[in-house]
């Protein structure tokens, strides 16, 4: 079952911050192209090509996608969703 945010492509996401639950769990929020916020932790999938939230920064969300490579079948890209210059 895929994850509400593995309908858009990356570039179509804005990571918006960090907030830090009671219970100590870091929630990154990424915020939809309909201006709709949603909040992701470590394990969750962004994106079209499988996106594994792998790290949380203060500036990013570091991500593993599986995308199709001409040789190998498919490969593991490192990604990031940077925080836009305010």
């Amino acid at each position: 079952v895929k994850e509400p945010l593995e309908q858009y492509e990356l570039s179509q996401l804005v990571f918006r911050g960090v907030v830090i639950s009671p219970e100590g769990q870091q929630y990154a929020l990424v915020q939809r192209p309909d201006g709709s916020v949603a909040s992701v932790r470590v394990g969750d999938y962004l994106g079209l090509n499988d996106g594994r939230i792998v790290e949380i920064t203060p500036t990013q969300i570091n991500l593993i996608e599986i995308v199709p490579d001409s040789r190998a079948g498919f490969i593991e890209k490192p990604q990031s969703l940077v925080s836009p210059i305010s």
